[in-house]
């Protein structure tokens, strides 16, 4: 089932309540940015690549990472070369499944 799907419709009296919501909910803005990043490419990249993409410190983009594994939003994949590091890592994508897309 789609996280968008799973979110209850929420109202706000006023548009200025609802973009402090917004602001609040931080750790769903970063899920957000690591699902739109993943989404612009088809390839496997890695957590540091995201962070370094994003501007986003790379344990607050972890934690993001780990939440969206848990929900089944994403998936891990085979080793690929970071362009940052250099290293071998583990890539992650989206979960074309889950996502509904093909």
């Amino acid at each position: 089932m789609p996280l968008a799907n799973q979110r209850k419709a929420i109202r706000f009296a006023t548009v200025s309540s609802m973009l402090e919501a917004i602001h609040l909910d931080r750790p769903y803005q970063y899920r957000h940015l690591v699902l739109k990043t993943l989404n612009s490419t088809l390839c496997p990249v890695s957590r540091k690549q995201i962070s370094e993409e994003t501007g986003i410190p790379i344990n607050t983009m972890s934690n993001a990472i780990q939440r969206l594994l848990k929900d089944g939003a994403i998936e891990e994949c085979h080793k690929i070369p970071c362009p940052v590091t250099g290293r071998e890592v583990v890539g992650v994508k989206i979960n074309r499944d889950y996502a509904g897309l093909y």
